[in-house]
């Protein structure tokens, strides 16, 4: 943050670049912990809008932020959508997974997505861009039972353990 208001305050960048770094301000400032989740406006696989608020559980959600093009992104889903552990806290109602692709819905991406992990709920939303820090690939937010974000960009192998 101390360098983001230094670039924002600063005379020699341009307009538009201090507009850039204040935006990530903002980002950043929604996602501070003990934040409320940010809503966001989603589609899921079979075509149906919903907002994120929604789909939230009432213990614990992870949200799961996959692109599903890099290959972290992919070996981390698998790790985290095959872990005994994490699959019995689903049943039991303890967790709720939310894997959002950040980007636009479409027929394709639908098509697979549904290939993936069938106790999660999985959405697109082209606006997590603008309303989640997700400077890396994957990026996971442990959200709790009150909607606040406790963990951010948190890498899956210590979300399993």
């Amino acid at each position: 943050m101390p360098f983001l208001e230094a670039m924002v305050r600063s005379k020699s960048l341009k307009k538009e670049e201090k507009e850039y770094y204040q935006a990530q301000m903002l980002k950043i400032n929604k996602n501070v912990l003990g934040a409320l989740c940010p809503e966001l406006d989603v589609m899921d696989v079979n075509g149906e809008k919903t907002k994120l608020s929604a789909l939230l559980g009432e213990k614990t959600t992870i949200l799961y932020f996959d692109d599903g093009e890099c290959s972290d992104c992919l070996l981390s889903r698998l790790r985290l959508s095959t872990n005994v552990g994490m699959n019995n806290l689903i049943t039991a109602g303890e967790v709720k997974i939310i894997c959002i692709s950040p980007k636009k819905y479409s027929v394709e991406w639908a098509a697979e997505a549904k290939t993936w992990a069938k106790n999660w709920s999985i959405v697109a939303s082209e606006d997590a861009v603008k309303e989640f820090d997700l400077r890396i690939a994957p990026s996971v937010y442990l959200i709790d039972g009150e909607h606040k974000i406790v963990e951010k960009n948190i890498l899956v192998d210590m979300l399993i353990r």
